[in-house]
């Protein structure tokens, strides 16, 4: 694969990379390297360079803007090799952790796949294993990953098939959703014994509201930790401040409609 860095000059676009082209068309499509990413921009551009051209050039895929008006495409020619013919890629649940699973058709200098896992906190990609490939071969090949504690709740991921010389491609995207197998769970307190916050991961299977109230010894109420909706499976970590508490053993209990659940807590000063 031809890995080009084309940047808009006026209305002339220069390529500059390791295989660069004679004055040629590409058209910038709303595809990606079987990856479901869209490209940056759509239209009909030219692509011009200093060596031999390459016949019917069309854009794989892209990555970021540079400052509204570069990109980064790989361009490949209709007699250029891809590097691994995919066959599918999927994602499911195996309990509380994931399998994934791909097969491809052929692959051609392949060193292996990056997995990686969408982060939705700030939108990046993060990589979380690797597998190495079958470097060339003609014959069909079956790979799987298991993420093995991803959290509750919905995931994305990728794959980053990386070559031999170092040059990447993207698999298009999957989602699953890892769910609770119990209709509730809550923590244990953690840290246990504390001197200021402590804090208990609640979660449940189906919508619900949740109270939390904490009681010393006496059966007093001494603070209402939490009162409201919790999404299902999805962990709400629940904050105990006993800075202002008397040393002393202490009692959470969390409740929903069909549950009630204590936990106990030691305050030391």
């Amino acid at each position: 694969m031809t890995t080009l860095k084309i940047i808009l000059v006026g209305s002339l676009l220069l390529g500059v990379g390791t295989a660069p082209l004679y004055a040629q068309t590409a058209v910038l499509q709303a595809s990606a390297f079987g990856s479901g990413a869209g490209v940056a921009a759509t239209g009909a551009h030219q692509v011009r360079s200093t060596v031999g051209p390459i016949a019917s050039p069309s854009v794989l895929g892209t990555a970021d803007v540079l400052h509204g008006v570069g990109f980064w495409f790989a361009v490949r020619s209709t007699d250029t090799v891809l590097p691994v013919e995919w066959m599918d890629f999927a994602a499911r649940a195996d309990g509380e952790a994931i399998l994934l699973t791909w097969r491809t058709a052929s692959e051609t200098n392949n060193a292996g796949f990056a997995v990686e896992q969408h982060q939705a906190a700030d939108g990046t990609w993060r990589s979380v294993g690797f597998v190495e490939g079958a470097g060339t071969t003609t014959e069909p090949q079956r790979y799987r990953y298991r993420v093995a504690d991803p959290g509750l709740g919905a995931h994305r991921f990728r794959l980053r098939q990386v070559d031999l010389d170092g040059a990447f491609a993207y698999s298009g995207e999957v989602d699953v959703t890892v769910a609770l197998a119990e209709p509730f769970r809550v923590s244990p307190v953690y840290p246990n014994p504390v001197a200021g916050r402590a804090a208990v991961d609640v979660a449940v299977r189906e919508e619900q509201p949740i109270r939390a109230e904490l009681y010393d010894l006496l059966g007093r109420r001494v603070a209402t930790v939490y009162d409201g909706p919790v999404a299902p499976n999805r962990a709400l970590r629940m904050t105990v401040d006993g800075r202002a508490l008397a040393s002393g053993m202490y009692l959470l209990h969390v409740a929903g409609p069909d549950f009630a659940v204590t936990r106990r807590l030691t305050i030391v000063r």
